[in-house]
């Protein structure tokens, strides 16, 4: 056939506008449609068969379409629709569609076409053949419209085929009916037949109803004896149940007083070696004792009352030494020191709102701590996601306090609050004072050395506010929370259940600016809404079709984190993509590498396949957008 379009059938069709042709694209079967669709050239940044990119596909087609100057795009355009005209026409008018490839673009043609079309396939309808000729690539011809008058509406066209179609029905009607009639007969003579042998079985129960009533006496006598066996067996079941419930209790009770006394045992140890230690004490005391009865009986009594202040010094001493044995702490006590640290600036500081503010000045404060640029608007993006999902933003390596300190500046300057988390913490009582009395007013909490206890147990109140704020709104929703991690045998290893609340971003892996270049000032900055979720310059474009291909990643992996990290975990890659001037490729990745990885890793998960994965989605999308 003609893949030309005359110039008339070209503004004829414009004039459809965009939304007809839309529809008529649409009513092509979609496996048609895509076979057309993989013909046109691939669209940069998106995967190829996806609907995102049939969709901009479609879109680019018709806008080449209605372009009013003559290019290669737009005469590929137009023999592109004239594939879905023909497709189209099969569909609708019927299989297979030959009769329009000998026409040319020339006048009178669009009506020869109609009348072949008449004589070939005369019962379709006259909507479908106008249809068909206002998309095509015909000239305007002022005999097309009696020309239509060959074929029938579609109403009248239902009609006659379902008149033409009246007799094969009564056929298959009397066909019924005479197969009926057989049945019917053929039911009677069974009838008969059951009757007759019903009544020669009335006659045999007649006779075997006599015999019965012997059996059946039998039976009722029978009955009654099975009936006093089975509460004799009742009562042995039951009393079988105590005993095996005597049983059950007597092993518990068995069970504890091993259990008790294997502590009991293991107390007397300790008490043995307590003793022994008190011995040796008690000994030493008594050296020291004696040392100093020598020494009074030595010295002279002018040299008695000189040193008298001394030995009273040194009796304090020894007292002391024995009271803290009786506390079982042989050695002094040092005051651990647990305290979360408020600082608070009276200089003028800069109020955010934006994601614009909040991302320029997150940014500048970290190439004030010597990140290059590039390093800086990544880890920013991070950390603007973290905060907006109401998750923990967790920094690593050499340089995470200096990194962390320089984002609170940036947040959180005129008040927010330092914990250094020390070593050993059995307690939740700081964290829960913490968001009792400070939370509120605080802007942002930095968790120093926060792996050099267990999470779990000191910060409890702390995860409770990320996992409410996972769920609906609290009242610390303005609150931004930073945790640094240390190095050394002294830390729990991979942060232990930190990871689960946040990404996990490693310093030592970030670009550094060069030794010689000057560093910008830090920034003092403030967010000023209620709810980080409140910022304003976000996008909303993201489609759950974004979120699908995460779980479809993960599913891939076979890592299951659990139900509260799926829903943490997507709504951070929600939160990521809705930053402006993001790159989809490198999101995913991100949230695949600084969150999957670290959770993974204290799961003892597929650490190997998901990183690979990671690696995989980079390199290819990376290879498309370039293509």
């Amino acid at each position: 056939m003609s893949y030309q379009y005359s110039q008339e059938a070209k503004e004829r069709v414009r004039k459809l506008g965009q939304s007809d042709i839309i529809d008529f694209i649409g009513e092509v079967p979609i496996a048609l449609r895509r076979k057309v669709f993989s013909l046109m050239p691939k669209v940069p940044g998106f995967r190829v068969g996806q609907p995102l990119e049939i969709k901009e596909k479609q879109k680019r087609l018709i806008g080449y379409m209605f372009q009013t100057h003559s290019s290669p795009e737009e005469t590929y355009a137009w023999k592109s629709f004239a594939l879905f005209w023909k497709l189209w026409a099969e569909e609708k008018i019927g299989k297979p569609f030959t009769i329009c490839e000998e026409k040319g673009v020339e006048p009178g043609t669009g009506l020869i076409f109609i009348k072949e079309l008449a004589d070939t396939f005369p019962k379709v309808s006259r909507e479908d053949v106008e249809r068909l000729y206002y998309f095509s690539g015909f000239t305007n011809d002022s005999k097309i419209t009696a020309a239509f008058e060959f074929f029938r509406p579609a109403r009248i066209l239902a009609r006659d085929n379902a008149l033409d179609a009246l007799p094969i029905r009564l056929d298959e009607l009397e066909e019924c009916v005479e197969l009926a009639k057989y049945i019917i007969e053929d039911n009677e003579s069974g009838i008969k037949s059951l009757k007759s042998a019903t009544n020669s079985l009335a006659t045999e129960l007649k006779k075997y109803a006599k015999d019965n009533k012997f059996v059946l006496k039998s039976l009722i006598d029978l009955k009654e004896i099975i009936e006093k066996e089975v509460k004799r067996t009742d009562k042995v079941n039951k009393a079988v149940d105590e005993l095996s419930i005597s049983n059950k209790d007597i092993y518990l009770n068995l069970e504890n007083i091993t259990i008790r006394n294997n502590t009991y045992d293991s107390a007397l140890d300790e008490f043995y070696e307590y003793g022994k230690n008190l011995d040796c004490i008690n000994k030493k005391i008594v050296e020291i004792q004696n040392s100093l009865e020598g020494i009074y009986e030595k010295e002279s009594n002018d040299d008695v009352l000189n040193h008298n202040e001394t030995y009273k010094l040194l009796a304090e001493r020894i007292d002391i030494l024995d009271l803290n044995f009786e506390k079982k702490n042989s050695g002094l006590i040092y005051p651990q020191c647990n305290e979360i640290r408020e600082n608070k600036t009276i200089e003028s500081v800069e109020h955010i709102s934006t994601h614009d503010e909040a991302f320029n000045i997150i940014s500048s404060n970290l190439q004030a701590v010597g990140l290059n640029k590039e390093s800086s608007r990544d880890v920013a993006r991070l950390v603007l996601a973290a905060f907006i999902s109401g998750q923990i933003v967790q920094l690593c390596g050499s340089l995470a306090d200096i990194v962390a300190d320089a984002i609170a500046s940036a947040v959180g300057a005129s008040l927010y609050h330092e914990w250094r988390v020390p070593v050993g913490l059995i307690s939740d009582a700081t964290a829960f004072d913490f968001v009792q009395s400070a939370a509120n007013s605080s802007h942002c909490l930095v968790l120093k050395g926060a792996n050099l206890s267990a999470f779990e147990i000191y910060g409890t109140a702390i995860r409770d506010i990320v996992v409410q704020r996972q769920i609906y709104q609290t009242d610390y929703d303005h609150l931004a929370l930073i945790a640094t991690w240390k190095q050394g045998h002294a830390v729990f290893p991979d942060g232990g259940m930190l990871a689960e609340l946040g990404p996990v971003i490693d310093t030592d892996t970030l670009k550094l600016r060069g030794v010689t270049v000057i560093l910008p000032k830090l920034k003092l900055g403030v967010f000023s809404k209620r709810k980080w979720s409140e910022i304003e310059g976000m996008q909303s474009d993201v489609t759950r079709e974004d979120v699908s291909e995460l779980r479809d990643l993960l599913d891939e992996s076979d890592f299951d984190g659990g139900n509260l990290w799926k829903r943490m975990i997507s709504r951070f890659y929600i939160s990521l993509m809705s930053i402006p001037d993001g790159n989809a490729t490198y999101d995913l990745y991100s949230v695949l590498f600084y969150y999957t990885l670290p959770w993974a890793r204290v799961k003892n998960g597929p650490v190997e396949k998901i990183a690979s994965i990671a690696e995989r989605e980079l390199t290819e999308r990376g290879e498309q957008l370039s293509a």
